[in-house]
Formats: structure tokens, sequence, C-alpha cells
């Protein structure tokens, strides 16, 4: 055979292999049929039969063909040279090889063939599907972990490698002493929660008293609060920096602290939350006496719990990442938070080169704060989304 005839044979057992794939199924129910019907009583008993019938049979016949072509294509001795990660990815298809397995069969026990067969060959979407979501949502969390623990070559150098040869640990006390992010992270607690607290305070007095109270001139300045939502900060800042400036409070926490007195939005989401209470329960309240700020705080802020701890959590997400206002009101490093530190190990390249291994550090520093949170706050953020109508 020559060596083109030989590079033509691809197509033969690559069909080969979709006919034996395709038969596989067929076989195994064949092989099973007698069975099926005195199990299908009995689903526990069935799945141990599935688990010794298809341990000792398939998976006995598949390892035995596998080894043979081990020692057919002479590479026995490669085993050796196998590392952990190698190990541990095959362990992990195998173990996902049975469990398709398992379930395959148990649909076959209680379905009908000719609906279980064409979704089990949907394998292939669903295989796209979930690697495409993997490179959307979860490849870049992984590449900033990976490249964390990188040394410094090993971040820049191309292609890239995805698993480093030695775990840098180190990047991140480097990152931590070099880029001085003590007093960046200080900056960014004191920002995030004193404009959170002050964020929230008052927009919760703006919306209730636009939810609950009557006075003139009430629907013009509700949509007048709203004006907050169509002015992009780009177009205010620079008024608001030359007020400022003529103020003296550049590089303060009042400059950034009073920038956020007032959101539309925050104020929006509120009065829709307050106007959910029902009208029976503030009426009762008002009939025994209760004052406005009793109504308020014993009444609308229990029920709209749910709400308050979501806006209060993305609230604090956006001043924790706000890199705009902060770039736009400081001209030192007195007040600046550790997303401009991050910035700054970027710009600081020495000889073109960026040492991402130590900004990547710095970013899995700054999203471990974001990600606790979202993880004791997610119950609550469901509660609210779904109470305000948002699916």
């Amino acid at each position: 055979m020559t060596l083109r005839e030989e590079e033509k044979m691809w197509v033969a057992f690559a069909f080969g292999s979709a006919l034996f794939a395709g038969i596989t199924s067929i076989l195994a129910k064949c092989g099973i049929r007698k069975r099926m019907e005195s199990y299908r009583r009995h689903p526990g008993s069935f799945l141990l039969f599935l688990l010794v019938m298809l341990s000792a049979l398939a998976t006995f016949v598949v390892l035995l063909f596998s080894w043979a072509m081990v020692f057919v294509v002479q590479s026995q001795n490669s085993l050796g040279e196998l590392d952990g990660k190698t190990v541990l990815f095959l362990v992990l298809s195998g173990l996902s090889t049975g469990a398709s397995w398992l379930c395959y069969f148990r649909a076959l026990q209680i379905g009908d063939i000719n609906k279980v067969v064409p979704i089990d060959k949907c394998s292939t979407v669903l295989t796209i599907l979930l690697a495409a979501l993997f490179i959307i949502f979860v490849f870049p969390f992984y590449w900033t972990l990976i490249t964390s623990v990188k040394s410094m070559w090993e971040a820049i150098q191309f292609p890239p490698t995805f698993w480093p040869e030695k775990f840098m640990w180190s990047n991140y006390a480097e990152v931590w002493r070099s880029s001085n992010f003590a007093h960046f992270g200080k900056n960014s607690v004191i920002l995030s929660v004193g404009a959170t607290i002050i964020q929230i305070c008052s927009s919760v007095l703006a919306a209730y008293a636009f939810a609950r109270m009557e006075f003139r001139f009430k629907k013009p300045l509700f949509m007048l609060s709203l004006a907050d939502i169509m002015i992009p900060a780009q177009a205010i800042f620079l008024p608001i920096f030359l007020m400022y400036s003529k103020w003296g409070i550049l590089n303060t926490y009042l400059s950034y602290f009073l920038i956020y007195v007032y959101s539309g939005s925050t104020i929006f989401f509120f009065r829709n939350a307050f106007k959910q209470v029902p009208e029976e329960m503030v009426e009762a309240a008002r009939l025994d006496g209760a004052s406005e700020m009793s109504v308020m705080f014993r009444i609308m802020m229990p029920a709209v719990r749910p709400f308050l701890i979501t806006q209060i959590m993305l609230c604090f997400m956006s001043k924790w990442n706000g890199y705009f206002w902060l770039q736009t009101l400081t001209t030192n490093d007195n007040i600046r938070t550790l997303p401009l530190a991050l910035n700054s190990i970027v710009n600081q390249a020495e000889d073109f080169i960026v040492r991402w291994d130590l900004a990547m550090a710095g970013n899995v520093i700054l999203m471990a704060p974001l990600l606790l949170l979202y993880i004791f706050c997610n119950k609550q953020m469901k509660v609210a989304f779904i109470g305000n109508g948002i699916k």
C-alpha cells in the first residue's frame, strides 16, 4: 500500500468508528433484553446488574483492546512519562464515560429506545454548547487564576501554556508588597462601604416618599430624579472636577462620597419594591399611631429585606470595581483604590514587559471579596429579582 493510499484510509476508519459507535447501543440492548423485564420492577437491582455487567463485559473488552493497541504501537515504555495532570484528566474522562453509560442504560430501561437513542446522539451538540459556555464564562476565571501562579516568562510566552510548570504562590506576596496593596485595599474598603451606606440611605428615604407619600409635584420630581440614569458620567465630570478643585476637596474621601449622595436608578428600584408592600399593612400601622419613620423602618424595610440586601451588594460591587470617578477626581495615590493599583502594574512595564503574573494575582485579590459576597447573598438576590419581575 502506497503512502497516498494509506493517508486516504482515515475515511474508512472514521466511518468504522461511527459504525461501531452506532451499533454499540443496539448490541447492548440485545444483550440485556431478556433481563429487562425481570429487572423492570426493581430499578435498584437493575442498576446493580448494569454495574456488574458493564464493568465485567463492556469495560473488560474495551480495556483489553486498548491495552492491546498500546503494545501493538510499542508505546508501553511511555506510560511512565505521564504527568499527574494528564492522569487526572484521563481518570475524570473515564468517570464521565461511566456515568454516561449508566444514565444511557437507565433511560433505555424506563423509556422508548426510539426516543432515547436520538437524544443520546445529541452529545456532540451538548459538547459544543458546553465548550462555548466554558470559553465565555469559565475560561476567563480559569486563565486569571492560572496566570496568577505562573512565572513571569510563562505569563508572557507564546504560544501560551494552560498549566504552569511550577505554581508561583509568591506572586501574591510580591504584588501585595511591591504595589502597596495594603494602602489601596484600605481605601477600597473605606470608599466602597462609605459610598454604599450614603447611597442606600438617601435612596431609601427618597424612594419611600415617592412610593407612599403624597405631596405637590410628586410625579414631575420623580421623573426629574430619573435624569441621572440618562446622563452619562462623561458628560458631567469636567464641571464636577472644576467645582471640587475650587472647593479644595480633590484627593479626599469627601469628593468621592458626594458623587453618590443621589442615585436615580437606586431610587427607582427601591420605589418599585416599596410599592409591592400591601397597602393594608401601611394603613394599619398608621391607624395605630406609627410615624412615617416607624412605618418605613419597622414595616417597609423588613418586607423588602431581600431587595435591600441585593441593592447593598450591587452598590458595593460597583464601588469596589469603580475606576472612572477615582481616576477623574484624584491627582495622587492618597485615596486611590485597588482597580487603579492594577492599572499601575500594567502601565509600569519594564523593557516593554508587562508583569501579567502580578497583574492577575492582584486581580484575584480584587475579585475574592466580591465572590464571597455573591455566595452569601445569592439566595437573597434570587428572591429580589423574582419578586420585582426580573426573570
